[in-house]
């Protein structure tokens, strides 16, 4: 079986080319490390929440890892706006 994560969380104005650079960082870095390839949304109406999507999961645990260690070495979470943090949400097929 293998997961699907979606990350969500919200971006301020003044730094959305630092999160953007951060997000591509962090997905080459993915990509590299477990052969996943995720993508960058924003919401239709709500420009400023973002998602990174990583399809094709196959060891969730061994991911969701990656994704807190590369996050953390990134400082990623310093660059969100106030208040905001990243969400993870996790989906599989039925």
């Amino acid at each position: 079986m293998s997961f699907s994560f979606y990350v969500y969380y919200e971006v301020n104005a003044r730094n959305e080319e630092k999160v953007r650079t951060a997000a591509h960082v962090l997905q080459q870095t993915i990509a590299a490390a477990t052969g996943i390839h995720g993508r960058l949304l924003c919401r239709r109406a709500k420009t400023e929440t973002w998602m990174e999507v990583y399809e094709g999961v196959p060891d969730a645990a061994t991911f969701q890892s990656v994704l807190d260690l590369e996050t953390k070495r990134l400082c990623f979470g310093e660059l969100l706006a106030p208040e905001s943090r990243r969400m993870t949400e996790l989906f599989r097929p039925l």
